[in-house]
């Protein structure tokens, strides 16, 4: 069973994934993402990293050790070339704050995966699958408390 911190880790690593995947403007192209954590340890004093003052409460942290599996699919190989050129134009061109800012403190490139074709003709396809190595720092910082109680009614019938 994965504890609620952890779970919000794993979200909070395929959102910022996501964050950085390049909006392609050929419609037949289709980037599939896949935010696979090899690891999850918490960060700081046993996940603890500071108290914070507003609103009050503990800043948690984990930090995942990923591989992020993108497989790029297009109708043909023109479009699927230039396709994966801006996925990692996107992810290690992407500027240091920017990467931090999303809890991504480290990205490479670990492998281009051969190029498949599949079909012919109009129903054909053509898919490469791109690999990074990922370090991700997931920080849950403590939430504002909705309502808080003003007064206490003092009428109370406890007959």
């Amino acid at each position: 069973m994965t504890d609620g911190i952890n779970g919000e880790a794993l979200a909070g690593l395929t959102a910022a994934a996501e964050s950085f995947l390049p909006d392609i403007a050929d419609p037949s192209v289709r980037l599939i993402l896949l935010a696979a954590p090899v690891s999850v340890a918490p960060t700081g004093l046993g996940g603890f990293i500071a108290a914070n003052e507003d609103p009050e409460g503990e800043i948690l942290g984990r930090r995942l050790d990923a591989t992020a599996l993108l497989t790029v699919r297009a109708n043909d190989v023109g479009p699927l070339n230039d396709a994966v050129a801006a996925v990692i134009r996107s992810f290690l061109g992407a500027d240091r704050a920017a990467l931090v800012e999303q809890g991504i403190l480290r990205v490479s490139l670990e492998e281009v995966g051969p190029q498949s074709i599949s079909g012919s003709g109009n129903t054909g396809v053509a898919e490469r699958t791109l690999t990074f190595k990922v370090l991700y720092e997931f920080l849950k910082r403590p939430e504002e408390s909705e309502d808080v109680i003003v007064e206490i009614p003092m009428n109370l019938d406890t007959t």
